[in-house]
């Protein structure tokens, strides 16, 4: 990696590494995270690193079996069009049979065992540039504590609602006594609105000389290409899905004021960056990047809009969950597990937990902990079916099971066993008794110094 994705990869590190430290430093985890969320500063500059990193110093210049997101999307199609699905689900039934068990539901497990026919509903945590748009058989919900991509919407997954049951907005205001709820109704209309107009921005841009701020990478090509062939048309300003059209005119109305205001900030700055350096140049191609961004979450927040923003999600919704380079951002090990207890809660019957984590040392240098992965999610009703270790990062995809009690049962059984192995020295300070609700990444080990 250049000298600036590693810069860039240090921004990321400094973020991590400062929330764990307020946390090992015996700060309430919930309170840590809260004030991280209000620092919108910090956010976006993060958000702005990952950015950045992933689609000019990752996935623009890895091989085909090194990328993360190719290794999902793989991962995905393996498993509901490969026939993965259909072993896994007749696998678990003779498991359930031999334990003289039961499926919590019989007529869903019956219906696990044909293919899926429809586009799988993908829910990307902590995207912010949704890069799984570019695939045509996914239907994506990406979000993002601060999305740095128009497709994406805004939510902080921690404080995110799962409804166990259908419920109106009008019923969700009432309850919370406000009128400023977001809809779960995530349409192909309200995405399409923004990544139309984020693709007139993009043309303007070009048209006054910023060409390298949109097509500086490879993968923001990829999207916008399939934002201007497939979905710019006339036919996104109809109602879908029961979609209000005075909200659709208020979208549009909202983010044609930013797409002008984001024109000419951009186009004001074009003349310093052609006098200065190619390095300086790069930079401040970045800065208004980031600029442009902090323009659009601002104006939809002052507006009222709730075009960019989820507070929460319909249980049993979602065909795949994924978090990508997600656990690691979350400073407490009870947080990480709240977030995979509500992974569970989002997914279907059957769907399954796509989990990438960073891990450049060798395959058994933290292989202790991903076991203890398995079982802490087991605990919950799911089923690891695929693991693999590449050069920077694990790669694994649970199932959620079609009868907890048999996942809980091994889980309880593989712990017994996992406590008798003798392990490194540095993770001689994991609670076991907290296994079955916490979740350990290698970085809690780490000194505070370090």
């Amino acid at each position: 990696m250049d000298k600036e994705g590693k810069r860039l990869a240090e921004v990321v590190r400094r973020t991590h590494k400062h929330l764990r430290k307020q946390y090992k430093l015996g700060e309430d985890a919930a309170q840590v995270w809260k004030q991280h969320t209000q620092h919108e500063e910090d956010l976006q500059t993060y958000a702005n690193a990952m950015h950045t990193l992933a689609t000019q110093h990752w996935e623009a210049r890895q091989q085909v079996n090194t990328s993360r997101v190719i290794w999902i999307h793989s991962a995905i199609m393996e498993y509901f069009q490969g026939g993965e699905m259909q072993r896994t689900t007749e696998k678990e039934m003779r498991k359930i049979e031999h334990l003289d068990l039961k499926a919590d539901d019989s007529d869903l497990a019956n219906g696990c065992k044909l293919p899926l026919t429809s586009k799988v509903r993908l829910l990307d945590v902590g995207s912010c540039y949704n890069p799984f748009l570019v695939y045509d058989e996914f239907d994506v919900t990406a979000i993002d504590l601060c999305p740095a991509h128009l497709s994406v919407k805004r939510c902080d997954f921690l404080s995110l609602e799962v409804c166990t049951e259908v419920r109106k907005e009008e019923d969700i205001k009432n309850s919370r006594g406000s009128d400023k709820c977001q809809t779960t109704n995530i349409s192909p209309t309200n995405i399409l609105l923004e990544t139309n107009s984020s693709s007139n921005i993009s043309r303007n841009l070009k048209h006054n000389g910023n060409t390298e701020l949109v097509t500086s990478s490879v993968w923001d090509e990829k999207l916008n290409a399939v934002i201007v062939q497939d979905k710019c048309n006339s036919e996104i300003f109809e109602t879908v899905g029961g979609t209000n059209l005075t909200e659709i005119s208020l979208q549009k109305t909202c983010l044609q004021n930013i797409e002008n205001e984001s024109i000419v900030e951009n186009t004001s700055s074009s003349g310093t960056n052609l006098e200065n350096t190619q390095d300086s140049e790069n930079k401040s191609l970045v800065e208004n990047t980031s600029n442009s961004r902090r323009i659009f979450n601002t104006e939809v927040r002052e507006s009222g809009a709730s075009i960019n923003e989820v507070t929460y999600l319909q249980g049993s919704s979602f065909d795949v969950v994924v978090f990508s380079l997600l656990l690691e951002y979350i400073p407490s090990p009870m947080h990480r597990f709240l977030c995979c207890q509500k992974a569970y809660n989002l997914l279907k019957p059957n769907g399954i937990f796509c989990i990438i984590t960073p891990d450049s040392k060798h395959q058994n240098a933290n292989v202790h902990l991903y076991k203890l992965w398995k079982i802490s999610l087991g605990y919950l009703g799911f089923a690891r079916i695929k693991y693999e270790k590449h050069t920077h990062f694990h790669g694994m995809v649970f199932r959620r099971g079609l009868c907890k009690q048999a996942w809980q049962l091994d889980a309880t059984r593989q712990l017994s066993f996992m406590k008798k192995i003798n392990i490194k020295k540095k993770f001689a300070g994991i609670d076991y008794n907290k296994i079955s609700n916490e979740m350990y990444i290698p970085q809690d080990f780490q000194d505070l110094s370090d």
